[in-house]
């Protein structure tokens, strides 16, 4: 489990120093050597009968060279759109292989999200990022998420690049790689990294039938804590607990202070108890198939 505490500042540093090189021990690596070495380890793995029961199976580490880098990011549209996150520095490429269980999640709660908006009129004014990947102010570094949002126009603001990119986003694992959520939350959060307001994060536990959905956001210091933790199991029925509903605050989605003379406009977007069962179902039917 992640330290419910925050996340002091050496922690944060740990982004600066690795990014990628820390997750090496939990996921399996391999030389780059070509598109058909590529494919060929692409596709033992996705025919593989147990590929959706860990992340750490979901994921694959090849190590190349700068100029290979660049062209599996760039170039090569195939392998590209199977790129999860590049680090020129450490020479590493992460691959994820696409699931059931990842888009069923990131889809269902694009919905339930746009719904919220709705009641406000402003379903249309946000923009999505589902596997867009955001490169780093360096670009030496980039990452996509699992599913992202912003405004479409977002406003000019000191220290935020004027490049679009996802205000808030969203992260799907399994409990076998919390290290790897660990990540990405320090990725998306960081200021030069991802720059985003709100990380959301869906731990799906198989076993239990247990789904962990928590908020990460900074604090006016610039350090990374939980706002929430929400816990969703299945049992004779589905059981939600912790501090719900979801709340997704205006400011961080849109970068804006709420109309104050607007009557539908809301400190936060909530995402209610009976939303959050109807997405645990749409994980558990994408599971169970």
């Amino acid at each position: 489990m992640i330290n419910p505490k925050d996340c002091d500042e050496s922690e944060l540093d740990i982004l600066g120093r690795s990014f990628l090189k820390e997750l090496l021990p939990f996921i399996e690596t391999y030389g780059y050597d070509g598109r058909s070495q590529f494919w060929d380890i692409i596709d033992s793995k996705t025919n593989h009968s147990d590929s959706q029961t860990s992340d750490a199976s979901q994921f694959l580490f090849f190590y190349s060279r700068k100029q290979s880098i660049e062209a599996l990011i760039n170039s090569d549209i195939d392998i590209n759109k199977l790129v999860s996150s590049f680090s020129i520095d450490e020479d590493l490429v992460l691959i994820k292989i696409p699931s059931t269980t990842h888009g069923a999640a990131h889809y269902e709660l694009n919905t339930i999200l746009l719904d919220a908006l709705r009641p406000m009129g402003l379903h249309k004014t946000i923009q999505g990022y589902p596997n867009t990947r955001i490169r780093s102010e360096s670009a030496a570094r980039g990452k996509q998420p699992d599913c992202g949002w912003g405004p479409r126009r977002p406003p000019r603001m000191p220290g935020r690049s004027t490049t679009k990119s996802p205000t808030v986003v969203l992260e799907v694992a399994y409990s076998e790689s919390r290290r790897k959520l660990q990540s990405d939350i320090r990725y998306w959060l960081s200021p030069r990294e991802g720059n985003a307001k709100v990380c959301l994060t869906m731990d799906i536990h198989r076993r239990d039938s247990t789904i962990l959905v928590e908020n990460w956001t900074r604090n006016a210091n610039g350090r990374i804590y939980r706002a929430q933790h929400i816990e969703i199991t299945r049992q004779d029925q589905t059981i939600v607990s912790g501090d719900w509903p979801l709340r997704v605050p205006f400011e961080s989605l849109f970068l804006r202070e709420i109309d104050r003379s607007s009557p539908r406009e809301r400190e936060n977007i909530n995402i209610s108890k009976a939303k959050l069962i109807e997405l645990a179902s749409t994980i558990w039917e994408a599971e169970d198939v």
